[in-house]
């Protein structure tokens, strides 16, 4: 069975709704010197998971967005001192990562850009639309998946 025109322009409609706003959220977050809306969204999860931090596949797990070169990511941030890496006390070959003070400053300050952004966004939507009702649609789908 082929999806109905209605299903097929859904679908569409959020897969350009979602490119066309991760766009404009990197572009004003580049403009400000700030790295890309993908670090937000792992130095977020890593900052949720507190004190003890997060493996690496935990991570993946918990992420918006597609990470298909998440190892990569994670060295950068090292790198430029966001996240810190320690070993796994119970498997010395898996690894934990913790926020750094820096990464906090950081991921706070991307906030103060994608929070206004997303509410600009939604605002817009809510005026005409239920999204208490979407919201609602979208999880049930995302869980019928899982």
């Amino acid at each position: 069975m082929y999806p109905t025109t209605e299903e097929t322009a859904l679908w569409m409609a959020l897969n350009r709704a979602q490119d066309s706003l991760y766009s404009a959220m990197d572009s004003v977050l580049k403009a400000e010197g700030l790295p890309r809306l993908r670090w937000y969204d792992a130095l977020w999860a890593i900052e949720c998971a507190g004190g003890p931090g997060l493996r690496p596949f935990e991570l993946e797990k918990g992420l918006i967005f597609e990470q298909s070169n998440l190892s990569r990511l994670l060295r950068r941030m090292i790198q430029d001192g966001l996240v810190e890496e320690s070993v796994f006390e119970s498997d010395r070959r898996g690894r934990l990562l913790r926020i750094t003070k820096k990464g906090r400053r950081v991921r706070k300050k991307m906030w103060t850009i994608y929070g206004p952004m997303i509410h600009a966004h939604m605002n817009k939507l809510s005026k005409s639309h239920d999204l208490a009702k979407i919201t609602s649609a979208l999880t049930a789908l995302i869980q019928r998946q899982e």
